[in-house]
């Protein structure tokens, strides 16, 4: 469900009859600000308070933050609506400009930490940025650049994002905006969820044409010494592996476009099985790699909250068989219809970034296969190189600088012996023609060590020349070789991989082969013994499908009710052969009919009629091949109407190389591992006093120390420690500052009684706990307060302080150390009790009353108001003599004798209340229960009243003396009597007292204090 705010209060709430918009659409693309488009009606309640370059708009999706930005344009409508538009946040970094300046030999990370720096200094906090992963190719490599006067975000994105291929991403965490600057690879995550026709995947459009599609291939490897034809080289086939064809084709492809060839080299192979796979997986994967697809498709996981939903920079696989689609695509850009998902639309594939628009495709592929044959050469003649090194910059190493022209295409590498190259001597460049040497600083004049197509200088081989053609051809058939004996001697399912390195030594060069091969499978399925119920399993109807405990084992039970309940698992595999393994049986009379439909990567396989014996377990066990990565499923259905089946033992077997990836780098004083499954890496840093643990794709680091293990945001500094866990508990630190910590702890008095502990430390001024109302918020409600000075958050005094209602529920809260008086609640109310004298005092100290257990003390003068009304002239207005009758009404009233009913108890004289009312409805009030009862006060004034006139009738001439009275009017006028009344009110409100800081002796960890 999508809900749209406007600086933190509700703009779009669906179902609400005020809050709502019209057409609401996101647009998404990678390295963009992207914006969000809606309209505004007249009722909706912020439709007065939407203003440009002001109002802040958020758009959250199921408790996700998937849209924050700023009002850029409103266009008010003939119809009184406002059509808005709102811009991403990424669009701040365009508001700054960077200064003119020069930037020498600067990595990635330094440039975007300036820019960034530079941006803060000009915009308010909510505009901040602050730097993030920076995890990019060349990321620990120099760039120098000027600036002059662009934005921020060009700066970026023309600058860094070019240069390195990288892309924008902004993360927040603990309130702080993140920009990350990543591969593809590592921007977003593998979606489980694919885009699949007849499914979710409602059209597509693909930008390919006709001449770019192959429905078959020739796969050519490496050259061989013999020839076949005189005049005409030899290449590695797949004839021998292939029933004598040497191409591959795609059938379906074939009877759609027709038969469409083209020849695919692959120089480093020599081995026809490998070079086949290499040819199936070009032409069913690599070939579409530069295509991008425009996708509508729905997202399922509006739907399903368990599917993962389709986000900017993920991995999404596309499949359309109609059109031979079955692959993975990166998202770059995306279109959301927040009221109309069915016109979500996607565009997959890879993004041309800045920069190279103008460019064609063919110098695209010319710089790429120019690069290509530079790192290629650099590979095999790493020796030639680091020969050169040796003589250029001796033992210690050199300096490297990688540089590039005004259309970001690559120029050369220099390798120097110092770190600015004008003031460098030697220097070794290395570019798209070759490699040259100098002995007199950077503008040469170069000697070349060697030429492309003309070869390597053997004075640089200093045991003499070696032609380089000659070497890689002997050296690649001599581990094809080796390659083809340790295949033979491999189990079925083991693969090898082969590494090749030229190592430079003092007077010769030599080569290493180093061989990896893996005999054991892993279980990728989870949970396939049912030992945790059907955790880790989708189970399609639980109707149908069950956990089951028998005299066999836990398993799984399909009851035969349905054919279409199934139970499945999914994982993201690499490319390669698995196999399926279960154990399944029937119940007792349906073995004849019992079958196990097992479905694995779109392949089926079904148990033979009466394989599945009752009252024992069968083991089956079918073999598949994935031909590409992917997430892959695996389904058991009952396809056996009415006939019930138990299933266990559930294994899916692969090669360990597909599941695990590790690399780990030692460097001079340390060992940095880095270890990564998909797009999911982690990294180890071990030095002599510390070992640093992080992730590819957060910003925090985790600092192993004698004694101590410490959490870091954005570093391994002390300004940037968060937390620490040492000997005496969980340290807590901001801006360098230990503030406080929990932990163990005993009694000063008394040692033996041990505890826990929450500590502030000199730096640490308050504790608080509190609460977040709204995902939206960014700000806690506290709920419980503890400052240890006054007014450091408008706080009167030190203490603690309460910020929201509290509720004993019955239970006692003592008032002293004792527990001599305490507070008690009953059903209807709540009271104060004492063992002691119980005092009140006013807010000097000074005794009001005192209570104990035999009297009641009253120091002061007391005003008992509710055994009274008060008749104080100053509260009245509209005073008049009354002309009630009270002596008739009193004269008419009937008084009885009674006995009450529930306590039997006889009164000799009273009132009924219904008689009187009768009589005078003044008197008598009826309660919430219905009860009518005789109001006293009420009545007290009638009887007065009545003695009145009897007096007057007993005496008549002293009636007519004359009586001294107040004269309605002339002492107090209405304003000055509510003045008055006003007054009081204001003095009789309660005096606030002391606050009184009790000092308990614990055990400090640096010692004993008082806290």
């Amino acid at each position: 469900m999508y809900k749209a705010y406007i600086n933190g209060r509700p703009l779009y709430i669906p179902g609400d009859e005020l809050a709502i918009i019209r057409e609401p659409v996101i647009k998404q693309a990678l390295n963009d600000a992207g914006s969000f488009e809606f309209i505004v009606p007249d009722v909706n309640p912020e439709y007065e308070n939407l203003e440009v370059r002001t109002s802040v708009v958020q758009v959250i999706k199921d408790n996700k933050e998937i849209f924050y930005g700023e009002i850029n344009e409103i266009e008010k409508k003939i119809d009184k609506e406002k059509q808005v538009c709102a811009i991403g946040e990424m669009a701040f970094l365009f508001d700054t400009i960077q200064p003119q300046a020069v930037y020498q030999d600067k990595t990635p990370r330094q440039l975007l930490d300036s820019w960034i720096m530079i941006h803060n200094s000009k915009v308010d906090d909510k505009k901040k940025f602050y730097t993030g992963i920076v995890s990019v190719s060349g990321s620990n490599e120099n760039i120098s650049v000027n600036t002059n006067n662009e934005t921020t975000l060009d700066c970026i994105r023309e600058i860094l994002c070019d240069r390195t291929h990288g892309y924008l991403r902004i993360r927040k965490n603990n309130g702080k905006r993140y920009l990350d600057l990543v591969d593809l690879k590592n921007y977003g995550k593998i979606c489980e969820q694919p885009v699949r026709f007849g499914n979710n995947l409602l059209d597509y459009l693909e930008n390919v044409s006709g001449s770019d599609i192959a429905t078959a291939c020739i796969p050519r490897g490496g050259r061989l010494e013999e020839r076949a034809i005189e005049g005409m080289d030899a290449y590695t086939d797949i004839t021998s592996v292939n029933e004598g064809k040497n191409y591959i084709l795609l059938s379906e492809a074939v009877e759609q476009y027709g038969w469409i060839c083209k020849v695919i080299d692959f120089e480093d192979i020599f081995i026809p099985s490998i070079l086949k796979s290499k040819g199936e997986e070009w032409l069913a994967s690599v070939q579409y790699e530069n295509i991008a697809l425009e996708v509508t498709a729905i997202d399922l996981s509006l739907l399903n909250s368990s599917l993962d939903s389709w986000e900017l920079g993920d991995s999404v696989r596309a499949v359309a068989e109609p059109f031979g689609l079955d692959r993975y695509f990166p998202v770059n850009e995306k279109e959301i219809h927040l009221q109309n998902p069915e016109a979500d639309s996607m565009k997959l594939g890879t993004t041309i970034k800045r920069g190279y628009v103008g460019q064609t495709q063919e110098n695209k592929e010319y710089i790429k296969n120019e690069l290509n044959k530079v790192h290629q050469t650099s590979s095999f003649l790493q020796s030639a190189i680091d020969n050169a090194s040796q003589m250029l910059t001796g033992d210690k190493g050199g300096y490297k600088i990688t540089e590039y022209d005004g259309n970001n295409r690559f120029l050369r590498e220099l390798y120097m012996d110092a770190m600015n190259k004008e003031d460098a001597v030697n220097v070794m460049q290395i570019g798209p023609k070759g490699i040259g040497l100098s002995t007199q600083g950077v503008n040469g004049p170069y000697d070349d060590a060697w030429i492309l197509g003309l070869g390597l200088n053997a004075k640089y081989i200093i045991a003499g020349t070696i032609k380089t053609e000659a070497l890689s051809t002997e050296y690649r058939q001599t581990v094809t070789k080796e390659i083809e004996e340790a295949e033979k001697n491999a189990k079925k399912y083991a693969e090898s991989t082969t590494e090749t390195s030229i190592n430079a030594m003092e007077d010769r060069i030599s080569l290493k082969v180093s061989e990896e091969i893996s005999y054991v499978m892993h279980d990728y399925c989870l949970n396939g013994k049912f030992d945790e119920d059907l955790s880790n399993w989708y189970v399609s109807n639980s109707t149908y499908v069950k956990i089951h405990y028998s005299n066999l084992g836990t398993c799984a039970r399909f009851t035969g009710g349905s054919i279409n309940a199934y139970l499945s698992q999914n994982w993201n595999l690499k490319k390669g052969k698995y196999k399926v393994r279960f154990k399944a049986t029937s119940e007792s009379g349906y073995q004849t009919t019992a079958i196990v439909r097992c479905e694995f990567n779109n392949e089926i396989n079904r148990t033979p009629e009466g394989k599945l014996e009752s009252g024992v377990w069968n083991q089956f066990e079918y073999e598949f091949y994935v031909p590409q990565d992917g997430v892959k499923y695996l389904f058991f259905y009952n396809d056996s109407p009415g006939s019930p089946i138990w299933i266990t033992d559930v294994q899916v077997l692969g090669g360990y190389e597909e599941y695990n990836e590790a690399q780990i780098k030692v460097l001079g004083d340390s060992i940095s591992s880095m270890v990564s499954k998909d797009d999911v890496g982690s990294y180890v840093g071990q030095y002599y006093d510390r070992v640093i643990t992080a992730f590819n794709d957060d910003s925090r680091y985790i600092q192993i120390t004698a004694g101590e293990i410490a959490v870091y945001d954005d570093g391994a500094e002390l300004s940037n420690k968060r937390a620490s866990f040492d000997e005496s508990g969980i340290n807590f630190w901001r801006d360098g500052y230990n503030l406080g910590y929990i932990g163990a702890s005993s009694l000063r008095i008394n040692n033996y009684y041990k505890g826990l502990v929450f500590n502030l430390e000199t730096w640490g001024k308050f504790m608080a706990w509190g609460y977040l109302e709204n995902p939206s918020d960014n700000y806690y409600n506290m709920m419980l307060y503890f400052f240890t000075k006054a007014n450091i958050s408008d706080n009167p005094y030190p203490g603690i302080y309460l910020g929201h209602d509290m509720y004993a529920n019955g239970y006692t809260i003592s008032l002293d150390s004792e527990g001599r008086t305490w507070t008690v609640g009953y059903s209807n109310g709540a009271g104060i009790c004492t063992r002691d004298t119980f005092w009140i005092q006013s807010g000097n100290e000074d005794t009001i009353a005192q209570f104990d257990n035999s009297e009641i003390i009253l120091v002061r003068d007391t005003y008992a108001n509710v055994v009274g009304t008060p008749s104080d002239e100053r509260l009245k207005e509209n005073i008049f003599d009354s002309k009630i009758n009270a002596l008739q009404i009193l004269s008419e009233l009937e008084f009885r004798e009674f006995d009450w009913i529930e306590s039997k108890e006889h009164e000799q004289l009273g009132l009924v209340a219904q008689e009187v009312e009768q009589i005078e409805p003044e008197l008598v009030k009826e309660n919430s229960e219905g009860i009518k009862y005789i109001n006293p006060t009420r009545l007290l004034w009638y009887c007065a009243k009545s003695i009145q006139q009897l007096s007057h009738m007993m005496t008549p001439n002293e009636a007519e003396k004359p009586v001294k009275k107040y004269y309605k009017g002339k002492k107090f006028t209405v304003d000055e009597k509510k003045e008055w009344i006003a007054e009081r009110k204001e003095n009789n409100r309660p005096i606030k007292g002391k606050t009184h800081k009790l000092k308990v002796p614990v055990e400090h960890k640096g010692g004993m204090k008082y806290e």
